[in-house]
């Protein structure tokens, strides 16, 4: 769950959580499927809940590609504390499709050599 989810006093106080609480989530998805793990897996329960209102990303295994720096950049940009400065959905949609573009360019260019 996002921070903003899990933080009760901005209920409280009104300010719930909007669609960027989605795009949080959406990021620890992507976080789960190229890892192979469940974000924070190896953290108690409560120590998880802590990582996640202080705005500590989940860490990440050896077993990443670096290849895939730019999507991790972006999960980052995702899991940023303040939601307001997390991206669109249409954002994200717009860096995956960069991304994705500049990775295959770069698979043709290898297997041309």
């Amino acid at each position: 769950m996002a921070p903003e989810v899990l933080d009760v006093s901005m209920e409280a106080t009104g300010d719930g959580y909007t669609l960027k609480a989605d795009i949080w989530s959406f990021s620890m998805l992507v976080f789960e499927i190229i890892s192979l793990l469940p974000p924070y897996h190896q953290f108690p329960h409560l120590q998880t809940v802590e990582m996640i209102l202080k705005g500590t990303p989940p860490p990440l295994t050896s077993n990443i590609s670096p290849n895939l720096s730019g999507l991790i950049d972006l999960l980052h940009h995702c899991i940023d504390i303040n939601p307001s400065k997390r991206p669109t959905a249409s954002q994200v949609v717009s860096k995956l499709v960069k991304l994705l573009k500049s990775s295959v360019k770069t698979q043709c260019v290898l297997k041309n050599k």
